[in-house]
This record gives structure tokens, sequence and C-alpha cells, in this order.
């Protein structure tokens, strides 16, 4: 897994922005676990929670259809959950 270190500098005024100070903190990969799942669990997008009902996230009790893994959505999105 390669981690993204290639970030674009931030301009002037977007390094005056409160949450500026975490834009260069180091990035790491995900952990042995979360890179099992990752390779071993895609997710069927009809089954991943779209991004216009992520309240849906907020359920009571019990687990969604798709708890680990990951997708690329209808719309060119990615989707990971675990």
């Amino acid at each position: 897994m390669m981690v993204f270190t290639n970030r674009p500098e931030l301009s002037p005024e977007e390094k005056k922005m409160p949450l500026a100070k975490y834009y260069d903190l180091p990035l790491h990969p995900p952990g042995p676990r979360e890179q099992q799942i990752i390779d071993a669990c895609p997710i069927d997008p009809e089954l991943a929670i779209k991004v216009e009902n992520f309240t849906d996230l907020l359920q009571p009790a019990g687990y969604s259809k798709a708890e680990y893994g990951y997708c690329m959505m209808n719309d060119g999105s990615g989707y990971m959950a675990i």
C-alpha cells in the first residue's frame, strides 16, 4: 500500500484556516487488518450507503449489509466501510 505524500501546497489563505494545522500531519498506511479487508472484501455498490443517505449510518441497532470492504460507486466516488 502506497501512502500519498505528494500533496499540493496550501495557498496563503488556506494556511490561515483553523484546520490547516492538520494538512501536513504524516499519513500512515492502513493496519494489517484493514489492509486484509481492503484486499479481500469488495462490496457490491448496491449495498453501500450512498452519500445522500449518510444518516443510514446512525442505526440504533444491528448492522448494515456491508460492514467491511470497499467499492467504487456509480458516480465515480469511492466507498469504504471499516
